[in-house]
Parts: C-alpha cells; sequence; structure tokens
C-alpha cells in the first residue's frame, strides 16, 4: 500500500502567490506615502494665492471698476448673499474665470435680474476696492 503525501508543490504555489500579494501591498504602501508626503510639500509651498480666480488682483479690480461704471454691478456689493458649492460651471463676473462645479461660489443678484456668481476672493476683492474709494 502506497501513502500519498501532500504535494509540496501546492504549499510552494501557495506560499508564492502570497508572497506576491504581499509585494503588491508593499508597493501600494510605498507609493500612496510618497503621494502623501508629495500633497503636503505641495500645500505647504503654496503661496497666499487667491484660488479659483485669477491671481493679478489688478486685473480684478479693474475689471470691477469696469463693471461699476457699466452699471453692470452696483459700487457697493450687496450685503444679501448667497454662498454655497455650485451646482454647475459659471463664469465669475468678476475675474472672468470659470467657476468649477461643487466649488465654492458666491450667488447675488444686482441690478439684471440674472444672479451674478463671484468667488469669495473675488467678492473680498470686491469688497476691499469699495472700503479703498470710500477711504
Amino acid at each position: 500500500m502506497r501513502v500519498q503525501e501532500a504535494p509540496s508543490s501546492d504549499l510552494d504555489e501557495r506560499w508564492l502567490r502570497a508572497a506576491q500579494r504581499y509585494a503588491v501591498a508593499l508597493a501600494i504602501m510605498e507609493r500612496d506615502r510618497q503621494l502623501l508626503l508629495w500633497s503636503r510639500a505641495a500645500t505647504r509651498s503654496r503661496g497666499r494665492r487667491i484660488r479659483g480666480s485669477s491671481d493679478d488682483r489688478t486685473v480684478i479690480f479693474e475689471r470691477l471698476r469696469a463693471l461699476i461704471a457699466d452699471g453692470v454691478l452696483p459700487r457697493k456689493p450687496p450685503t444679501k448673499v448667497y454662498a454655497g458649492h455650485a451646482p454647475v460651471a459659471h463664469e465669475c463676473v468678476a475675474c472672468g474665470q470659470k467657476i468649477v462645479e461643487g466649488h465654492i461660489e458666491f450667488e447675488t443678484t444686482c441690478r439684471t435680474a440674472e444672479p451674478a456668481y463671484v468667488h469669495p476672493a473675488c467678492f473680498e476683492l470686491w469688497r476691499q476696492g469699495v472700503d479703498r474709494q470710500s477711504a
């Protein structure tokens, strides 16, 4: 009578597959660690910039002055402003850049029947411009 031994090849194959899965998991963990370190470095090195709108404040101020002079926007920003996530992409009245869907937007009704959409930073520049002109 012959006794069958458990084939060592099955155990070897299982061990090899486990080692391969472990190596893949280690590679994924290392990649995630590198991405996290890169993300932290990228956010730390960023300067104070207007996010989501034109980076040139003077361009925005000039555009705001022109819109106020043309009567599109009032000189003084409205006090009733709605803030929230943009359900669809809009153009910012102040800088002309697109407000991306899901980003924070300020919505207000000015002299036109249609609402005006503005980046939060652009609205702050609009408010600061009025403070400078009145001072």
